[in-house]
């Protein structure tokens, strides 16, 4: 392992003395180099390893078990060989086959819930009133943005979900997803709008489409298909149908959003 390198003692002047009394004497002073701090940092101090884990999103907290240690070890073996270099380690950490294979593997955190809910409905880009509510959401589903449990920051991955923080963000999403007034609602609502008249399947699909897309099981898909069933077609031919067909269209994307597979996506 390296380590930095320490002198013997020297003179230093400060810069701001006039009559000599800056001097003093300065004992082991360590070699500061940015090569060498680079290397201290990168081999000692935070280990390869907790970079791998760091990095790579199927394999979890540093602090835990890691779940590949055969992707890990690919990322410490391009971290070393590339002298340090993050471009070569995000080359091989995104061409992976494990990397690819976890997808859908990664649990959002609070502030991730909130942040892609609202860039996705859009209409919240400024300042307006109700922003405050807004940012105390993540509170609510279990993360206190300002106010971690301890140094060490959140646990995360399944531990975001309990019976409570899940009800607050299906909640949270699903009364974001079912108001048609906001521009990304409506612009979802208007593709589908554009696909004519939809069968209870073809709704299904259209809005597993726009809202992800997003792979789901076969009881959950079969589960949503039953509910649109029971809608009928829906069609956006007349102005009394299109009102219609945009509530059944934010019903089925509110559906979604309280799916396993979109919580857990």
């Amino acid at each position: 392992m390296l380590a930095l390198r320490f002198g013997g003692a020297r003179e230093v002047k400060s810069p701001r003395s006039r009559s000599g009394r800056g001097t003093h004497h300065q004992s082991a002073t360590p070699d500061c180099r940015v090569d060498n701090v680079t290397e201290a940092l990168a081999v000692g101090a935070f280990r390869f390893e907790a970079w791998g884990s760091v990095l790579w999103p199927a394999v979890g907290r540093p602090i835990e078990p890691p779940r590949d240690q055969k992707a890990i070890d690919t990322l410490v073996g391009a971290f070393r060989d590339s002298k340090f270099d993050m471009r070569s380690i995000l080359r091989v950490l995104f061409n992976s086959d494990s990397f690819k294979n976890a997808r859908f593997q990664h649990m959002k955190s609070p502030a991730e819930v909130v942040v892609s809910t609202l860039r996705m409905v859009g209409g919240h880009e400024l300042p307006a009133p109700g922003i405050g509510d807004l940012s105390m959401q993540p509170t609510y589903m279990g993360q206190d943005m300002l106010n971690p449990p301890s140094v060490e920051g959140w646990h995360t991955g399944k531990e975001w979900i309990n019976s409570g923080s899940l009800m607050a963000r299906v909640n949270f999403v699903a009364e974001k997803v079912g108001d048609t007034s906001l521009p990304g609602v409506r612009a979802i609502i208007d593709r589908l709008k554009a696909r004519g008249t939809l069968a209870p399947e073809q709704l299904v699909d259209g809005c597993l489409d726009q809202i992800g897309p997003i792979e789901v099981g076969a009881d959950t898909k079969q589960e949503l298909v039953a509910q649109a069933t029971e809608w009928g077609q829906v069609a956006w031919d007349s102005a009394a149908h299109a009102e219609i067909a945009d509530q059944r269209a934010a019903e089925m994307l509110q559906l979604i959003v309280a799916t396993r597979e979109y919580q857990f996506g």
